[in-house]
């Protein structure tokens, strides 16, 4: 079966950092429609509008769902994360129902779920992890994300092909400075305004980062290698979209420090969250056909691009002149 020319892909999510990437590297993207999150009626109310016209517009062109809502860390509280999974199952239930009714009129279609690497393999040994090792979340997040893998795979077993895919830890120059959230973010605000950044985990702690436009690049070709390489199924494939690369904090630090040609104010502080992070997060990713390597930017590279971004929306909030230097 040959590739199909373009997917037309929803994106759910597509607000955040990484659904704002993924919707942006889509060929044919369905526009994004605002959704009330906080009103878990409301929300489900919109989705279902929302998918209904997706389906309706579908015809006989190959199609994508990627879920990639969710604001979630390892600081959030469980009972926003279980209102996260609730989101999560509702949706899945709602889009069941509407893909049984049509399943005579509807081309094949496959529905993405986005989640995270470093949440479910936390408590794993031995890493680096690839998409055969076996999750063992040790925080309310990563339990969550596991979760939301087994009701987005249960819930279309028999209907619809599924693709979990895990994500390492993402970085951008789209994550917004009010968030205060991702590590290298919040690096490149603090070599921005000086103001001290508080880091509760060893410097020695290793991650995998792999910029949000590479992640979506690799995404994309994990969802057409699902078109082209066979006839869709309903089968479940998990794969690991990550640089390959581990860096330690302490390295990222001189990173920054490099990059932005200023000393990052570092306080070194102690949370009980840090008993819910695992020391050494590397990762094994699974690469899409025709990609040699996981062709993630070199992580100077990215620094870089976050940290001008940091400056042009400090610049756009007014709140240049708390910059040092600029």
């Amino acid at each position: 079966m040959s590739q199909p020319s373009a997917i037309r892909t929803w994106t759910i999510g597509a607000g955040g950092l990484v659904g704002q990437a993924i919707a942006k590297t889509a060929k044919s993207d369905f526009p994004a429609v605002p959704i009330p999150w906080a009103d878990p009626r409301a929300c489900q109310e919109v989705l279902t509008t929302a998918a209904q016209t997706f389906l309706d517009t579908v015809g006989d062109e190959p199609w994508c769902v990627v879920w990639a809502a969710g604001s979630g860390t390892v600081g959030t509280d469980k009972h926003t994360l279980e209102q996260e999974t609730q989101t999560v199952r509702g949706f899945a239930e709602m889009f069941v129902r509407l893909l049984s009714s049509r399943s005579t009129r509807l081309s094949p279609g496959l529905c993405a779920l986005i989640s995270s690497a470093g949440g479910v393999y936390a408590g794993t040994q031995k890493p680096p992890y690839s998409s055969t090792s076996v999750p063992e979340p040790i925080s309310d997040y990563g339990r969550a994300k596991l979760a939301q893998e087994e009701i987005w795979t249960s819930s279309f077993a028999g209907i619809s092909p599924t693709l979990i895919a895990r994500l390492s830890n993402v970085y951008g120059e789209a994550q917004r400075i009010e968030k205060r959230q991702g590590l290298i973010s919040q690096l490149a605000y603090s070599a921005a305004t000086r103001q001290p950044l508080h880091i509760y985990v060893p410097l020695d702690t290793v991650r995998d980062y792999i910029h949000t436009d590479d992640a979506a690049k690799l995404i994309a070709g994990h969802i057409a290698d699902r078109y082209g390489s066979r006839h869709l199924t309903p089968q479940t494939d998990t794969v690991i979209v990550a640089s390959g690369e581990g860096t330690s904090i302490a390295t990222l630090i001189r990173m920054m420090t490099n990059v932005c040609h200023r000393k990052v104010p570092i306080a070194a502080a102690a949370n009980e969250s840090a008993t819910r992070q695992a020391r050494d997060s590397r990762f094994v990713p699974d690469l899409p056909a025709g990609f040699l390597d996981s062709r993630t930017r070199p992580l100077p590279l990215g620094l870089q691009q976050v940290y001008q971004g940091i400056i042009s929306q400090l610049q756009e909030y007014g709140a240049a002149t708390r910059v040092v230097g600029q």
